[in-house]
């Protein structure tokens, strides 16, 4: 009997979701119908379809603007998307900075019963961090729009002046139910709702209510300035008191290195018990012991992952290759440790959030990112660690109460 409640409960599950697979999608991504606006879109900023340039025929939709202050919209209403997760993926390319403009992206933005706004991004080019290549760049996404929204709209955001190009726009996935309540019978049960304590970046925002941050590495931990942008600054900018909830343990020290942390790191844990934590070391490592970096970082992972800690990787900041000596060598090592952070992260399954790679296109760029000692961040530099901090949380997602 219990087998045949929980088959028929599965049916029903399976049931639910293939309907509402059918639920969201983008209409006319493909800018295919139209005269010289493409049909199912709109927005106040000078938008057409472009039969010349796309990356697909018979055209895409460019964007183009003249505002160099404010930053402005093309839309469509998704249809049917409240409580689903669901991947948007397209192409787009631009004329980049070299024109004017600061940043594109693609967002889904959502409103509750109570008007209170909810925006994720998709994609994102910014100038700041990104270096312009002229070229199509493929995304694609996971969103969650929550459940019980009032209106859903998926948004080509551009802000400054010049040409933004997209194309081939489509929702991937569309369907998985944030919750669904099949009857129960029969002395079992099941639920395809998701479980009540998800991993940390499933359709959620990484950072939780609650949560106490603890953060390891070296002096530009310490010092501060990265954490206060991205657990202050940006926190209060789109998720109202949730800074007030949440509670920073900097643990950085001046000087320290992987292997320093990793001796460390239990008497930490037991004293400041946190939920989640930062881990950024490599600039003294890349001098001190670049071979035992990568088994350093690795233990101290582990560590935090048996006392069920949330962890993010934030890889080192960028050091000017250029410099002649002690700094070029630095340099050549750390590109080394990178890669082989980026695949300790991969094997423990935590979050990696890379900064040094826009910060290295940056500065080869000619962008000052540095106090001049070709080491430490300065304020732009410390903005780009945010960013990729931030980026790699799905900051502007719902949070996960």
């Amino acid at each position: 009997m219990t087998r045949v409640v929980v088959a028929s409960v599965v049916m029903a599950v399976l049931v639910a979701q293939s309907a509402l697979a059918q639920g969201v999608q983008i209409v006319n991504g493909s800018f295919t119908d139209g005269g010289d606006k493409a049909d199912g879109w709109s927005g106040k900023r000078r938008h057409y379809r472009d039969t010349k340039t796309y990356r697909s025929p018979p055209a895409s939709l460019c964007v183009d603007s003249d505002d160099p202050k404010d930053g402005s919209s093309i839309t469509q209403q998704l249809v049917d998307a409240g409580g689903k997760t669901f991947e948007i993926a397209g192409f787009a390319k631009s004329t980049g900075k070299e024109s004017g403009l600061e940043q594109y992206q693609v967002a889904v933005m959502s409103w509750d019963q109570n008007n209170k706004s909810t925006w994720q991004t998709a994609f994102i080019q910014n100038f700041y961090v990104h270096k312009h290549t002229g070229d199509w760049i493929e995304f694609k996404k996971r969103v969650t729009v929550p459940p019980d929204v009032r209106r859903a709209m998926i948004l080509l955001y551009v802000k400054g002046t010049g040409k933004v190009w997209y194309d081939d726009l489509h929702v991937v996935g569309a369907g998985q139910a944030l919750a669904a309540n099949p009857a129960e019978g029969g002395g079992a049960s099941a639920s395809a709702s998701e479980p009540a304590t998800k991993p940390r970046g499933e359709g959620t925002y990484w950072l939780r209510p609650g949560d106490r941050v603890l953060a390891l590495g070296d002096g530009v931990m310490a010092e501060g300035g990265v954490l206060r942008l991205a657990l202050e600054d940006d926190l209060d900018d789109k998720y109202e008191g949730l800074a007030k909830k949440i509670r920073l343990v900097n643990a950085g020290v001046v000087g320290d290195s992987a292997a320093r942390a990793a001796a460390r790191v239990d008497a930490l844990i037991a004293q400041k018990r946190p939920t989640a934590a930062v881990v950024c070391f490599g600039l003294n490592d890349s001098y001190r012991d670049p071979h035992g970096y990568r088994s350093a970082v690795r233990a101290i992972i582990t560590k935090l992952q048996d006392a069920n800690v949330g962890v993010t990787v934030l890889t080192p900041p960028y050091i000017d290759a250029s410099r002649a000596g002690e700094l070029g060598e630095r340099s050549r090592a750390l590109d080394e440790m990178v890669g082989q952070l980026k695949r300790v992260a991969a094997e423990k399954g935590v979050t990696y959030a890379d900064c040094y790679t826009p910060m290295k296109r940056a500065a080869q760029g000619g962008a000052a990112l540095d106090w001049g000692d070709g080491i430490h961040p300065a304020k732009r530099g410390k903005r780009m660690m945010a960013d990729a901090l931030q980026e790699a949380w799905g900051f502007g997602g719902p949070l996960q109460e």
